[in-house]
């Protein structure tokens, strides 16, 4: 099976001002990921942005997208960014899509290895559907934990029965989405609803291991 690899790399940002900017070893983790999806062997891989900078510094190793406007906002889907960018390869190369598999790789998921995107893969063509890569919480912030303030300054369980989650041992375990791989069918993905279709017959690989998710400025002390 082939591979499309999909890098999507926003221009602005709340949180961190340019993330997709930010380097590495003078390396910005956009064009980090581009080289895990060539090392990953990935037929094409797309860097699909409004970033011009981006645009300009990784035509060399990537089939650049320019990414439109109505995709490119704060509420823009990171789905449909995905949809877009398999769509536009497609109609340009007339690929039969049907022998295509396809992986989204988040910039902001910079220490990503070879083997989760081996492991994603893999699991994703044996059982023959979509995959996310995901982390374990820490049960201090799971939802029996959390807690909610008032305008009074009023604080109480964000849950009803919080109370009888007080020992960590009763707390079971939750995870979230790290960002280091999404992988599916070409065929799911340029579906007209792809995050309905993706998540439809979704497992997850569970990376055990600390991942970075850039969101805000904290988590830049956690790079690599």
């Amino acid at each position: 099976m082939n591979f499309i690899a999909v890098i999507p790399a926003r221009k602005n940002s709340k949180g961190i001002k340019f993330k997709n900017r930010h380097k590495i070893n003078g390396e910005t983790i956009t064009r980090l990921a581009i080289k895990k999806a060539i090392k990953f062997k990935c037929k094409y891989v797309i860097l699909t942005s409004d970033d011009e900078y981006l645009c300009r510094e990784n035509r060399d190793i990537a089939y650049i997208i320019k990414r439109p406007k109505n995709l490119s906002g704060d509420n823009a889907c990171s789905f449909e960014v995905w949809r877009h960018a398999v769509l536009n390869l497609i109609n340009n190369h007339k690929l039969d899509y049907r022998n295509f598999s396809t992986i989204l790789l988040e910039p902001t998921s910079p220490n990503r290895k070879l083997i989760d995107l081996k492991r994603a893969t893999n699991f994703h063509l044996i059982n023959k559907c979509s995959v996310l890569t995901v982390s374990k919480l820490n049960k201090s912030y799971s939802p029996e934990k959390i807690m909610e303030i008032d305008k009074y300054d009023n604080i109480k369980f964000y849950r009803k029965n919080g109370l009888r989650y007080l020992q960590r041992q009763k707390i079971k375990d939750y995870y979230y989405r790290n960002g280091v791989c999404y992988s599916s069918y070409a065929t799911e993905i340029i579906r007209k609803n792809p995050k309905k279709s993706f998540y439809n017959n979704c497992k997850s690989i569970i990376i055990n291991r600390y991942t970075v998710n850039l969101d805000e400025k904290e988590d830049l002390k956690n790079l690599i």
